[in-house]
Formats: structure tokens, sequence, C-alpha cells
């Protein structure tokens, strides 16, 4: 190890092998690999410049020639990739030699002949090859194993095991195969499903089953990682009359029962809906019993789906989600790793970002759904026409009018302000008036990162006649989802803002902005009888529906049925409810046909009601806290226990 770097480079191949230290001729893998691990940390060029280009040129020249005419082909320049590999050619080469027929050891290398001293070659007989008329190369039978084409006596013969490449059968080589003449014309793959019977399949809590939808017919799927390739049963793509299509192949098809079925039909394309998603994938034809399509490795690993085990579900990352490889300039860091960085002074960025997912294509595609598309706009951007009822601001006797000056805002809120105060005149929501009234506005942050414009009408409350309709129990309301095993959930779009105020009251939902005064024509969120107003005229248009397969809590709709099909007209009644009385729900934020549900505060599905896990139902230490989660009643008893030792 004493040579210099430009020394070493131009030595002859006996002495780079020498210069480490140790002959390749004379050890196996494991020995040279740990020798080189030992000598290489004596070497400067390898201490100066630790490249694995480098390392791996030299420890392929410290192979033994076998080894190199077999790793030298593939010019791996990654040094732990070459290590690995040259201890897996080294296993496959031992197992081969371990297969070779033995010999009778010949210290001389020769066979004794007869007694004059003559000696023969000890070469291994070679099967002699032939042409036939059509250039195809024939074994001469008459000569060596016909199936292998070696002589090797008595032992087994070394392709007992080998699967032929012609003809696909096994015991022998595809050189010695007897059907050559007579091989397939159209190639063949392989292929893994796991098929089940019917009872099996419903019985067996170990599977990852989910509903989706084709042509908007009901389907079972079932979520396979061990199958190669997504697959339909026969009996489904005769009742939804698919397109068949011949594959440029035929598919030999495994089985657990170690059967082999072989396909050369497919339904390419096609369109299946899974959790409100339009996927394509090429679903290949198969006798399936008690499933309609089985999703293999390919539609997983193309949409990038996650597995979770412990819940039985399927995640989806984002498709332009992309992993950066070790090599790349983008990479991730852990937290801990970034509080250290930033202690030491590098530069760090705040990325805010939302993200709006596009539903209207989904919306076509589901079942019933995509008769009502007017129901689902994207925005409200007209005044509700006239309604049997109408909001009124009833006044304590005696009481005038209640004004506040604006509250301080930043320069960026007032931008916001102005931005969402155009929104609402152009809409015709607000107009400008003179009224003596007035209540200052402020902004609050969504979740999803936009502003709300809420109006403080905290003084107004105190002096309005409080209204005594009763909002519904949500424990009633949930003794009626007995029984259910399908749901779908509404939520509506701008539900206050649907009913109008009375026009003598109009002037009391004032409110002051550095832009000017302006007041509601619409009902505005935050008055004391907003709640109680909408409830009642909830309850009005959909009392024949009420305790039947419909739940409504002020703005939010609960759709629940025993049956499909009686799911499907029911969902079709609401939204013909909803398209009458021009009412219009968020495209964003709609559930249909689900096995399971989340309704204030509880999951809902067929195995009964239980509280939402998500919700943080311990940490609530003070009263208003309390009540949020469990009502005015009880809110005060409950916060006295929580904050007892």
């Amino acid at each position: 190890m004493r040579h210099s770097t430009a020394q070493h480079m131009f030595l002859s191949k006996s002495q780079r092998t020498t210069a480490f230290g140790f002959d390749p001729m004379l050890m196996a893998f494991p020995f040279i690999n740990a020798k080189f691990e030992a000598l290489s940390r004596y070497s400067r060029y390898l201490r100066d410049n630790p490249q694995d280009e480098w390392k791996a040129i030299k420890f392929e020249q410290g192979l033994r020639p076998e080894l190199q005419s077999f790793i030298g082909i593939l010019e791996i320049r990654d040094y732990p990739t070459l290590v690995n590999k040259s201890r897996v050619a080294e296993q496959k080469m031992q197992a081969l030699e371990a297969e070779k027929p033995k010999e009778k050891f010949n210290p001389v290398g020769k066979r004794f002949h007869n007694r004059d001293n003559k000696f023969q070659k000890n070469l291994r007989p070679v099967p002699t090859i032939s042409k036939d008329k059509q250039g195809q190369a024939l074994i001469s039978k008459n000569k060596g194993c016909e199936n292998c084409g070696f002589n090797h006596g008595d032992q087994s013969c070394p392709a007992a095991r080998i699967t032929c490449l012609k003809c696909g059968k096994v015991g022998h080589y595809a050189r010695c195969c007897k059907s050559e003449g007579q091989a397939r014309s159209r190639p063949q793959n392989q292929g893994r499903v796991v098929t089940l019977q019917g009872e099996e399949v419903n019985e067996s809590d170990g599977l990852i089953k989910g509903m989706g939808f084709i042509k908007n017919k009901k389907i079972i799927i079932l979520f396979d990682s061990g199958a190669t390739y997504s697959f339909i049963s026969l009996s489904c793509v005769k009742a939804l009359q698919l397109t068949i299509s011949c594959l440029p192949f035929d598919l030999c098809v495994t089985t657990p029962a170690e059967k082999n079925l072989t396909t050369s039909t497919a339904c390419l394309n096609s369109t299946l809906v899974y959790q409100n998603v339009p996927y394509n994938v090429d679903l290949i034809c198969l006798p399936l019993s008690g499933l309609d399509v089985i999703l293999g490795m390919d539609w997983l690993s193309s949409n990038h789906a996650v597995i979770n085990c412990s819940d039985k579900s399927i995640l989806f990352a984002p498709q332009s989600r992309a992993i950066d490889s070790p090599h790349s300039s983008k990479y991730f860091v852990s937290a801990l790793a970034c509080h250290r960085y930033l202690v030491e002074g590098a530069q760090g960025y705040m990325l805010l970002f939302s993200s709006k997912v596009e539903v209207e294509d989904n919306l076509t595609l589901m079942p019933v759904v995509g008769e009502f598309l007017d129901v689902f706009p994207n925005d409200v951007s007209s005044l509700p026409p006239n309604r049997e009822l109408e909001f009124s601001i009833d006044l304590v006797p005696g009481c005038g009018p209640v004004s506040i000056a604006p509250y301080r805002m930043s320069t960026l809120e007032l931008e916001e302000l102005k931005k969402q105060l155009e929104d609402l005149l152009e809409k015709g929501f607000i107009r400008p008036n003179v009224s003596p009234w007035g209540a200052p506005v402020l902004l609050v942050k969504k979740k999803d990162g936009s502003m709300r414009l809420c109006v403080d009408y905290r003084k107004l409350n105190q002096v309005t006649i409080k209204n005594k309709y009763p909002l519904p129990r949500i424990d009633d309301l949930l003794d009626q989802l007995r029984g259910a095993s399908i749901f779908s959930k509404i939520d509506l779009r701008s539900g206050y803002h649907q009913i109008r105020v009375k026009s003598e009251d109009i002037p009391k939902t004032a409110f002051r902005t550095r832009y000017g005064h302006y007041e509601y024509v619409v009902m505005p969120f935050g008055v004391t009888n907003a709640p109680a107003i909408f409830m009642d005229y909830m309850n009005r248009i959909f009392r024949p529906f009420l305790d039947k397969f419909v739940v409504v809590f002020i703005d939010d709709i609960l759709i629940y049925s025993k049956s499909v099909d009686g799911h499907e007209k029911h969902v079709r009644m609401v939204l013909q409810v909803l398209r009458d009385n021009k009412l219009y729900a968020k495209p964003e934020k709609f559930e249909f046909w689900l096995d399971e549900v989340k309704f204030l505060g509880h999951t809902i599905s067929s195995k009964g009601v239980t509280v939402d896990s998500s919700k943080p139902y311990l940490s609530q230490s003070t009263i208003k806290e309390g009540k949020l989660l469990y009502g005015t009643k009880n809110a005060r008893i409950i916060s006295k226990c929580l904050k007892e030792d």
C-alpha cells in the first residue's frame, strides 16, 4: 500500500492485485471483501477521495476471474451495490458447481487408456449440434441425454427441475425441446391472483374490500397486493355489458390452488369510481366467484396507493407527488435537524398553500347525483327567492339603536375586507345604508387558510328577544339511524344567506367598516335567532321525510337507508326538494354512498353509533369549551369534574 496514486494506476494486473495484499485466484468472495475493507483503510487515495466509483473498480479487479466475467458486464460503479451483486453471483456459481456431475479426480488431468501408457485427454463430452432444413438447431439423439444433452451416467439429470423456454414444460432444456417446431405463435405472460369462493369472501375478516361503481352500478372490489394484474369476473362483464378486447398475448394466471388459468381477453380503459374518484383501469377477464373486481399491483402502484393493514383501508397519495432519489438536490430533513440548522443560523422559509379539489367531473359519474348538477354550484351569485319564512329581529321594548366603532385592522386584513365587501355587493347580499345602527367587523381564519368576514352582533343580541324554537336533540336524531347501512351527507352552501330579512329589520343588521356603512338583505351569520329560524325552515320543507330516511340539523342533512335501491330513491327525493326550493349544496363537501360517515361528532355505520375518536373530548377544561361539545345544560358539571384531582 505504499505505491503512489499515479504509480498504482500504471501497475500490471498481477501487481495491482498484489498491491492490496491478496491473490484473487486463491481467495473466495467473502475473504476478498473482508481483506479489501481492511486494507482500504490504509489507502491514502481512498482516505482523501472516498469515491464509490474508484472503490468499485478496484474491488472488481480483485475478484476471481469467474466472478469478474460475470459481474464486469454489468458495469456497476456503486460500491455497496457491487458488493451485494458479487455476493449473490458467488452463491449462484457455488450452486451451479454443486449441481454439476462429479467426475473421478485425476491429478494429472489425463485418463489412463490401456497398458501401453496411452493417454487420452479428459475432455467433457459435448453433444453434436446439427441444422435441419429450416435452420433450427437439433441435438443428435444418439449422443448424450435427451433432456440436457450431456453424458451424466446414472446420476440425476441437471434438467429435472428446469422449465423449457419453448414449450413451458419441466424436465428439459430449450435446446433439447422435441416440440420446438410447434412453438407458440403468441407470446405468453405469467400472473398471480387470489381466488376465493363467495362464502370465504364474505366470512373472511383479513381481506381489504370496498365498494365502487362501473357504469353507475355498484360492484364489490378486493384490493390484492399479491395479484400482478387487475381482474374482473366474467359474470360482472356480462351484467354490465362491457366491451371485451383481445390481448396481444396469452396470460397464464397462477392461483393458490396451484391451478393455471389461461385467458386472453380484457376490458381495456374501463372507468371505475372509488371514493368518488374515477380511475381508468385495464381489467382482465377471469371466472371469479363472490367478487366483481380484483385490483392488483398494477393499479395500486400506478395510483400511489398505501395499504393500512391495521384499519384495513386504502390511502392514496397525490399523483403529482414524487419521491426524490438520494442523488437529487431536493431532500427532506427531520424536525430535529431543521431546528439545529435554524439555531446555527440557516435561512428558513415558511410556505402556506391551499389546494382546491375539482369535483365537477366526479359529480357527473355519481349515481343520481349527476342528474342534479344545478344543486351543486361552485358559488351562489344571486339573491334567494321570497320564501314563506323571513328573518325578523324583535327588540326588547324601549331599546334604542346600538352602534359601536369599527375595530382596528392591519393592511392585509383591510385588503381582504375590501375584496369580500365587493363580492357581497356584487351578489346583492349587502347594500350601503345610513342607519343609526352599526356593529364592528373582524376577519377570522378558516381551516383552509382563507378568511371569513364576521360581524360582531353581541350588543345587538343582548337587546333581541330570543326565539324559543327548539333545536333537535342529538340523541334523538341518532336513535333514528338504527338498522341503516348506507349513508349520504350534504352540507348546504351559504345556508343562512338563503333566507331574506324582513324589510323593516334590515337597518338593524348594519355594520361599519373603513370603506363604508352597509346592511344585510339576507340573514347574516352571528345574530342570535338565525339557527332557530333556519332550523324551522328546514323542518318545514323536509317534514314528510323526517324520522323516515332524513336527519336535519340546521344546514347539515344526513340521508340513511337500509338497502342500495332504497338509498338511490331517497337521495333523488332529497335533491329534488333542494332543487324545488332553490337551496344549494357544497360540491367539495358532499359524501354519497358510504358505509360509514361522521355526523355531529359521531361515527355512524351499520355496526352502530360511536363517538368520533378524532375529537379532543378530554382536553376541555373550561365551561366555554365544554359547552361546544356537551351542550349548555351539563357543561358546568362536566367542566368541574375535569378540574377535580
